[in-house]
């Protein structure tokens, strides 16, 4: 892109433009060389800034003065968390379509069995104060279970 500074113009290689009454085709750009170009008063427009990721910023572009300034402004924490929240269920959604999501509640409802097996041995052995603590544990991971199904 290339800016005329008298006309506050800005020209896309392969458009047509107009300078001072005179039409130029898309291509003159192209077939131009730098001479050219510079006795028309025009400038290659220079790129101030870089681009952020765009998942954690909003991203704008400003044309000041030949200059294309990115601008990154941060997103806010909210958008982050709805961002995060649509590309988890985005997965969960995949898991569900490929099939894999079923084999990990199977596996995690295997382990809270075994742990209940444990916990029974345990309180044969040694009674209630033994097994209290990983009573508890028990009782988180089938919440856990739960909010799975």
């Amino acid at each position: 892109m290339f800016y005329h500074q008298p006309t506050n113009t800005y020209i896309r290689e392969g458009s047509a433009f107009e300078i001072n009454g005179v039409q130029y085709p898309g291509n003159w750009l192209n077939l131009s060389t730098p001479d050219d170009k510079a006795a028309h008063g025009l400038v290659e427009v220079v790129t101030v800034g870089t681009r952020e990721d765009e998942r954690t910023h909003v991203v704008t572009e400003e044309l000041v003065d030949g200059e294309l300034r990115i601008i990154n402004t941060p997103k806010p924490a909210e958008m982050l968390a709805e961002a995060a929240k649509q590309q988890a269920k985005a997965e969960i959604e995949r898991l569900e379509r490929e099939q894999m999501l079923p084999r990990a509640p199977r596996e995690f409802m295997l382990t809270v069995m075994e742990l209940n097996a444990s916990a029974e041995v345990l309180a044969a052995n040694y009674g209630y104060r033994a097994v209290k603590a990983f009573d508890e544990d028990i009782k988180r991971l089938r919440a856990q279970l739960r909010a799975q199904l």
